[in-house]
């Protein structure tokens, strides 16, 4: 789940240290900087009484999930927007019993009303197993692309739940 918080530094006239609150509470320096990590944007504004504000987003998060739990899942084709550019770097699978899957994930760059041609950034794969974790990946998505989760091979599988950040 993509997240959103706000850090407020205020300047002090004397040129004291800098005032740090995180979320209207006083804070140290470093708090602020624990939060930083890998996949995080920062963005910084400071309005005419000399009070900055530092936005801190992560990356968005892609959930898709096919079946009930009942049955084998079908090869349903999902779509979902992306809301922030950003690099996607690490994709999950967990099925809700051992079975093998392929879900191969493709972008889609708008145009006109169309989706127009689809790029496949990878595939992730699960075999004869509930669990899989796919990290170094680096599949580039901006803001009003379209991402398309396409399940194929499917084996035993009732229920497979997605994460792809």
């Amino acid at each position: 789940m993509a997240f959103e918080r706000t850090f407020q530094f205020l300047r002090n006239p004397t040129n004291a240290p800098v005032k740090v609150e995180l979320d209207g509470e006083p804070a140290r320096v470093g708090a602020v900087l624990d939060v930083v990590g890998a996949g995080l944007g920062i963005s910084l504004a400071t309005d005419g009484e000399g009070v900055t504000t530092c936005t801190v987003t992560s990356g968005e998060t892609f959930d898709p999930t096919w079946g009930t739990g009942m049955g084998t899942i079908s090869a349903d084709v999902l779509l979902i927007p992306v809301a922030r550019t950003q690099t996607l770097t690490q994709a999950a699978l967990v099925a809700s019993v051992s079975g093998s899957v392929t879900v191969t994930v493709k972008r889609y760059t708008p145009s006109g009303g169309a989706l127009g041609a689809a790029t496949t950034l990878g595939t992730v794969t699960l075999t004869s197993a509930v669990y899989n974790r796919v990290t170094g990946l680096e599949w580039a998505v901006t803001a009003g692309d379209v991402l398309e989760f396409t399940p194929s091979g499917i084996s035993s599988i009732t229920r497979l739940q997605a994460k792809i950040a």
